[in-house]
């Protein structure tokens, strides 16, 4: 901090007359002058506003900031509150007050000089640092000069070009008869009585499992990764297809070690995040299918006339189901086209703060010990992925003018609600409360908004 280096020094209160020149960092380079008035003591500040180099491909913004006045307030305002033995409040002479408080008054006045001139040189230029600025002390004389500069990293500029007109397929997922029957075989299991089983497990069946999860690499027990008694029916899409494959055949009490690619969404080319689970079997279930017929669909909840009338609901519900699956798809697949072509620099200081933030998620979903390197090299593509599409979409959403208001928040939410069977009164009442849901909906529609303006000025192929 300022104060820890300037406090040690041997200043004393002071008024400095205006020092005219500039520094000689300026002279070969582009800069402005800006004269403020700073109301806090301070009469005149001339700064050097903005001085940009290229440094490791970063742009690094440095402030100048030359002069420095009275520090009479300060003393005034110290003089009006001290109390100090063997005088009355407000009547301790200001030379004493100087002799005991000078260095740290001096310190703390120029640290507010900073802090105050540094926001609003931040304002003049319509600067946005992505980190905390580290703040040099050039040059410090008493009774004659003080100047400082703050280094920082801002967003990178980049032009939002080389996408419009660029062609994407979109594929939507046509609904099978097949689909249809294997809605009706989930049916038929739900109602099925159950038998528990030694084994070996087959498909339909249901299991109770533990899961741990192990290092990929290490094949060590991750703590707090263990997931204990969990009840699920092999083959079915509530547990993943490379999982139900390994479990065919197992018994109660066998153990599998099991390792997979993770279907992340992650950068092209870029290798996948591989996991490793060990599964141990703690009880299988058999199932007894009763025939699905008009009378079984009747006691059904969902009021359906017939067998045929439950197939057209079904088919109907996976239609709608396939197709925001299929948007959800693309949607991925734009932004990844828009990241791989735009491709904008992310500063190194803003990747290793939203590294830490994902760190710091992480920890609090475990217990014991973690390995924090490790956790920040497995993930170090898809920050890096998330935080290029943040700056994209942050372009977008300020050069497209994209607006989000209330009336559309609470509209989403009242779908929400209808889609979730919630009511939506209560719901309202939850997400005005809870502001960061509030945020987190209204970034989901901003999002949306963005990605339909792009997907208008590209080319969609529906296959």
């Amino acid at each position: 901090k300022l104060s820890e280096i300037l406090i040690n020094q041997d200043t004393n209160p002071l008024v400095v007359d205006i020092i005219d020149e500039v520094d000689a960092l300026a002279e070969t380079r582009p800069f402005a002058i800006m004269d403020t008035d700073i109301k806090t003591g301070v009469d005149i500040i001339k700064t050097l506003s903005r001085i940009r180099q290229k440094q490791d491909k970063f742009i690094v913004d440095e402030l100048g900031v030359f002069k420095l006045a009275s520090l009479v307030k300060k003393y005034k305002e110290l003089k009006r509150n001290a109390n100090i033995e063997g005088f009355r409040k407000g009547k301790v002479p200001l030379n004493l007050i100087k002799k005991m408080f000078g260095k740290r008054v001096n310190a703390i006045v120029l640290e507010e000089i900073i802090d105050d001139f540094y926001s609003k040189a931040l304002e003049q230029e319509n600067l946005e640092p992505v980190n905390e600025a580290r703040v040099d002390v050039i040059e410090y004389e008493p009774e004659k000069s003080f100047k400082f500069k703050a280094t920082f990293e801002i967003e990178p500029e980049f032009q939002l070009t080389g996408f419009e007109g660029m062609k994407l397929t979109k594929n939507i997922r046509k609904v099978t008869n097949n689909d249809v029957e294997k809605e009706l075989e989930r049916i038929q299991m739900n109602l099925g009585s159950k038998m528990e089983s030694e084994g070996p497990v087959e498909n339909g069946d249901f299991v109770l499992i533990d899961i741990q999860e192990l290092d990929p690499k290490t094949g060590y027990q991750i703590i707090g990764k263990k997931y204990n008694d969990i009840y699920v029916r092999v083959g079915s899409e509530d547990l993943a297809k490379d999982i139900s494959e390994k479990l065919l055949g197992t018994r109660v009490n066998d153990t599998v070690d099991i390792t997979r690619d993770l279907d992340l969404v992650m950068p092209k080319d870029e290798e996948k995040v591989k996991e490793r689970l060990l599964v141990h079997i703690k009880k299988i279930e058999k199932v007894e299918i009763p025939p699905l017929d008009d009378e079984l669909v009747k006691d059904l909840n969902g009021n359906y006339r017939d067998l045929n009338d439950l197939k057209s609901k079904i088919r109907e519900s996976l239609e709608k189901r396939f197709k925001e699956q299929s948007e959800i798809i693309f949607n991925s697949s734009v932004k990844d086209e828009l990241v791989k072509r735009i491709n904008p620099e992310v500063p190194p200081s803003m990747l290793e703060s939203y590294l830490n933030i994902m760190v710091e998620n992480e920890k609090n979903k475990q217990k014991g010990k973690f390995d924090e390197k490790f956790f920040k090299d497995q993930n170090k593509s898809r920050a890096e992925w998330n935080l290029k599409w943040y700056l994209i979409k942050k372009k977008l959403i300020k050069n497209e003018k994209v607006e989000v208001n209330d009336e559309e928040v609470f509209e989403r939410l009242e779908n929400i609600a209808k889609l979730r069977n919630l009511d939506f009164p209560s719901l309202k009442r939850d997400y005005r409360i809870n502001k960061e849901k509030y945020q987190w909906l209204k970034d989901e529609i901003l999002e949306d908004k963005v990605l339909d303006i792009v997907k208008n000025k590209i080319q969609i192929e529906e296959t």
